[in-house]
């Protein structure tokens, strides 16, 4: 396990130097050089301390919770009676080996830019066959590009008492992997993802904070002053002494013809900058994160404003749908099939999201209205599974319609 130094009795480096550093040893082409775990130690704090970057984690990963999936063979095959009793089992194992936990670690394994799930294929019974009996979530500080071959990434393998490291290939057969890079076109090896890319600010704001928490505790208390007449020179330290006291007791006496002043020391320019470079700051991690920033900020704003809003977060969920069914259909549907099965008759079965979003299903269910009224055959499963309705069963208790419609 690496274990930073520098973060030993911190959460968070005082340097931005180090910064500078970590970003260099992260991007030397020589291996030899190369070090990508001091970097990766501080994404992987960044959520501890800073509560909005964690809760834009939370809304990609909760996002997707809410909609339902399945395991299927593609469209473009009718499965045989084998098959759908193939994909009764192979849902069964999936629940049993809680793969649906893997799920939000695909996602912030996005924003993280990096990550791998090792799955342990040794579960075997007479009832369900062959299964993953567990899975290994490896440590950010654990990953590091291959560079030599873009598709993949590598194990970084730390001793824990010399810290001296070694890389080591993952077994593809086994090893879900995620390498997501914002820079991808231009920038090749760029490790550390969207995280990365919010790093410096999530770090001037933590800073910024303390300080401004400082400034409070020192600044917070008005200044006072006493401005007094020449015969009163000789009482200077009996003035002093009530001007400490009017501050700790806010109370004090002073002789008639002493003019005593306060002024407030905190200034709402100190506190507005604050609050700027805050919202600035979160704004800007919103918006790289969630694709857009209108829900976050807590102001009022036009219908429009809102709506494209909701749309783009729609589209981020969206691409988070797809990549979850690429990666478990590729890594751990293909293994599961071919323990237990052997190779397909067509393809491998799939993981698929019901991906019909509120306002998609009312403009849906109306469309289907539409064909029924208008005679058109209709698929059931455009009826049930599109709108994610349970086709009832004879025994079913149902709610009947008012007036019935030949279907």
């Amino acid at each position: 396990m690496y274990i930073n130094p520098d973060l030993r009795d911190t959460i968070m480096i005082q340097s931005m130097d180090k910064v500078v550093t970590y970003n260099r040893k992260a991007n030397y082409k020589n291996l030899s050089s190369r070090d990508t775990r001091p970097l990766m130690s501080i994404l992987t704090n960044l959520p501890k301390f800073d509560r909005n970057l964690l809760s834009l984690i939370n809304f990609r990963r909760l996002a997707i919770a809410g909609y339902n999936h399945t395991i299927k063979f593609p469209d473009e095959f009718k499965p045989s009676a084998e098959e759908e009793k193939q994909l009764i089992d192979m849902k069964r194992r999936f629940r049993m080996s809680k793969i649906y936990d893997v799920i939000p670690r695909i996602i912030y394994a996005r924003i993280a830019g990096m990550g791998a799930i090792e799955f342990d294929f040794t579960g075997h019974d007479a009832a369900n066959g062959h299964f993953a009996s567990d899975f290994k979530v490896y440590n950010l500080s654990e990953l590091d590009y291959d560079l030599l071959n873009e598709k993949t990434l590598r194990f970084v393998d730390t001793d824990t008492t010399s810290q001296k490291f070694t890389r080591k290939d993952f077994n593809p057969a086994t090893t879900l992997i995620v390498k997501e890079n914002p820079l991808e076109g231009y920038e090749p090896d760029y490790p550390g993802g969207l995280l990365r890319t919010n790093l410096i600010h999530v770090i001037l704001k933590y800073w910024d904070f303390f300080n401004w928490s400082s400034m409070n505790e020192k600044y917070s208390d008005p200044f006072r002053y006493a401005q007094y007449e020449e015969k009163f020179k000789d009482k200077k330290q009996e003035i002093l002494d009530n001007l400490a006291k009017l501050g700790a007791d806010s109370y004090g006496i002073f002789p008639k013809g002493v003019d005593v002043q306060v002024i407030q020391a905190l200034q709402s320019g100190a506190i507005e900058s604050h609050k700027e470079l805050e919202q600035s700051v979160n704004r800007g991690m919103s918006l790289s994160i969630a694709g857009q920033y209108s829900t976050f900020d807590g102001q009022a704003g036009s219908l429009a404003k809102s709506e494209t809003g909701y749309k783009i977060s729609e589209d981020v969920v969206l691409d988070d749908m797809l990549t979850v069914e690429h990666k478990i259909s590729e890594s751990y549907l293909i293994a599961d099939y071919q323990m237990n099965y052997g190779d397909p008759a067509n393809a491998y079965p799939v993981l698929e999201y019901k991906k019909l979003f509120i306002h998609d299903r009312e403009a849906h269910s109306r469309m289907v209205t539409d064909y029924i009224s208008a005679g058109i055959p209709v698929h059931e499963k455009n009826v049930y599974d599109d709108i994610n309705f349970i086709k009832p069963e004879s025994d079913d208790v149902t709610v009947k319609p008012i007036k019935q419609k030949a279907y």
